[in-house]
């Protein structure tokens, strides 16, 4: 049975999330916008998990080609992000200090991708910060006795420092050079090789570039209990497949044997049949032949 359990603060929470949607669907206000999108954003980056930094250095390096085919090769990226009243996307007026009387906004905008697809990977940074502190405390990550001392404690953050910095200087370059040449820019154009090196540089700094590469967020032990499983279920099917087979082989003579004689028995019916039919005939013809001397 399904027990929820609310506390002031989600009472509190839920009228104001109320009030700015309310808000929003009447003026779609940039602000408001804003606020979905981040919530958005950092909904999905708390639900997006990556396994290793091999995985999220090939789909940086897949969406840093996408970005720029479609920003830079077709208008549909444009077009979509400028068209599309939504918040898809975070807006920022670039002449919010230099605007006069009731000029209208000019926006600069930054797509949720953008922000999810790097923050992901940020993310994995700061997950390979707290292995590397539980490791040289005698730990696991995957260890369900690590003390609650441990657990909650602080620990440092080389790599999510450096990802998150790089981030942040992949940004405003970003802008910079959207304000530059006042033309759109793939984010990720910029973004994908700054968190991408920004890791890759300190683990080499670090000398933990094979740790980096090897790391996981997946329990091996889990996944050793799941082939496990795995060949248990198939080895099990695969003899259950064996004995029906002999069992198949049996029925299948049977059923071949009780075809046989039944033939058999119809053939020698047959035979009885014709056996009679002709002795009837001999009879009815001497019969017949008597009848004729007499």
């Amino acid at each position: 049975m399904l027990h929820l359990k609310f506390t002031n603060l989600h009472v509190v929470m839920s009228v104001v999330a109320v009030a700015v949607t309310v808000f929003y669907v009447w003026t779609k206000n940039w602000i408001a916008s804003n606020l979905f999108g981040i919530a958005f954003s950092l909904s999905a980056i708390q639900l997006i998990r990556l396994d290793s930094f091999k995985t999220g250095i090939i789909m940086l390096m897949g969406l840093f080609l996408y970005d720029i085919f479609w920003v830079f090769g077709t208008e549909v990226m444009v077009s979509v992000a400028t068209k599309f009243d939504g918040p898809i996307k975070v807006l920022w007026p670039r002449n919010l200090l230099t605007m006069t009387g009731d000029e209208p906004y000019k926006m600069a905008m930054l797509g949720l991708g953008d922000i999810v697809v790097p923050g992901v990977f940020v993310a994995l940074s700061l997950a390979f910060d707290r292995a590397q502190f539980l490791k040289s405390q005698g730990y696991s990550i995957f260890q369900r006795t690590v003390p609650a001392s441990l657990r909650h404690a602080s620990f440092p953050k080389p790599y999510f420092t450096a990802c998150f910095t790089a981030y942040v200087l992949g940004l405003i370059t970003t802008m910079a050079v959207m304000h530059i040449f006042r033309a759109a820019q793939p984010a990720l154009l910029y973004l994908s090789p700054a968190c991408s090196a920004s890791v890759v540089i300190m683990a080499l700094f670090r000398g933990e570039l094979s740790e980096l590469f090897s790391f996981s967020t997946e329990d091996p032990e889990a996944k050793k209990e799941e082939s496990g499983e795995d060949k248990a279920k198939a080895s099990t099917e695969s003899d259950e497949s064996e004995s029906e087979g002999p069992a198949r082989s049996t029925r299948r003579r049977s059923a071949r044997t009780k075809s046989s004689t039944k033939s058999s028995g119809d053939m020698a019916d047959d035979e009885t049949d014709g056996q009679s039919s002709s002795t009837s005939k001999r009879s009815a013809s001497k019969s017949r032949k008597s009848s004729k001397k007499q």
